[in-house]
């Protein structure tokens, strides 16, 4: 009985990151960001929001890496860990934000690519967790496109950041969608769990 709880407030814990991040990025939303300059200028509150909400996005995907792991699930396993992997990376471009210049968007575009070179093969490997339905497995593939996107228009010499920047706005709230969904999923998965 001890080990179906533990097991139920693990998958709850996981589930409330993905939530929590989603939340956190929306609330993101109410400081709007500038987008009159070339790079736009983000207000300090929505970095440091979007910064906590991937801070959120690295807790939950480490602990339902290393649950997976515990069940013998290798794939989606090391889907998981890359892609708290990948988010890690990716939250170094907040700290690299500081006066919005052309120089600092150029690094965060460097950094991005990193982060990108591992989602990739990270959302390949979730699509082998069979616990969500397989629409919402394919979903993320959507948002590694518009991921990909910018990163081509930055690497062909493109240089204006605010189109980019919509196009991976895209990409950033489908992201952020399905870390709710998945969310939602896992919690549905601890209500299953019984309580023998």
């Amino acid at each position: 009985m001890q080990h179906h709880e533990s097991q139920k407030l693990v998958l709850k814990i996981i589930a409330a990151g993905f939530a929590i991040s989603f939340f956190l990025n929306i609330l993101a939303l109410f400081f709007p960001v500038d987008m009159s300059q070339n790079p736009p200028h983000y207000s300090r509150t929505t970095l440091i929001l979007q910064s906590l909400a991937t801070s959120l996005i690295i807790f939950s995907s480490t602990i339902m890496g290393m649950k997976l792991t515990e069940e013998k699930r290798t794939l989606p396993s090391g889907g998981f860990a890359m892609y708290a992997i990948a988010n890690g990376i990716g939250l170094v471009i907040f700290f690299e934000i500081r006066q919005f210049t052309t120089e600092e968007y150029e690094k965060i575009y460097d950094i991005y690519t990193s982060a990108t070179a591992l989602m990739v093969p990270a959302v390949l490997l979730l699509l082998s967790y069979n616990d969500i339905p397989r629409w919402l497995r394919f979903l993320p593939l959507l948002f590694i496109v518009s991921m990909i996107i910018p990163l081509m228009l930055y690497y062909s010499g493109y240089r204006e950041y605010n189109t980019m920047d919509e196009i991976s706005f895209f990409g950033y709230m489908l992201m952020n969608f399905v870390h709710l969904l998945w969310g939602i999923f896992i919690w549905r998965q601890s209500a299953r769990i019984k309580s023998e």
